[in-house]
């Protein structure tokens, strides 16, 4: 089983392209039932490293990020939202 980031579609310079997907004392990591149930908890922490680490490459990402499963799963989004105040793992169709 591999995961895939997809690629953003806006620009990584664009000012919207400024989350770094790091959890902190008032904007929890939290995972909804479906993301659990489709996906490990190791997959799931895996993602969230693969972003904040492409977030520190490229100085910050769009809030909405999507990994595809190459056997077929749903994707798996992770969703940085100041309404919030948390760092989502989701499915589509629990948006």
């Amino acid at each position: 089983m591999a995961l895939k980031l997809r690629p953003q579609d806006t620009p990584l310079d664009d000012p919207s392209s400024r989350w770094f997907f790091v959890p902190e004392d008032g904007k929890p990591f939290r995972a909804t039932a479906g993301a659990i149930a489709t996906y490990t908890r190791e997959e799931i922490a895996w993602c969230l490293a693969t972003l904040q680490d492409a977030a520190r490459t490229a100085g910050g990402l769009e809030y909405g990020q999507a990994f595809d499963a190459d056997d077929g799963r749903a994707p798996l989004w992770i969703i940085e939202d100041d309404g919030e105040r948390a760092i989502t793992a989701l499915l589509p169709s629990e948006y």
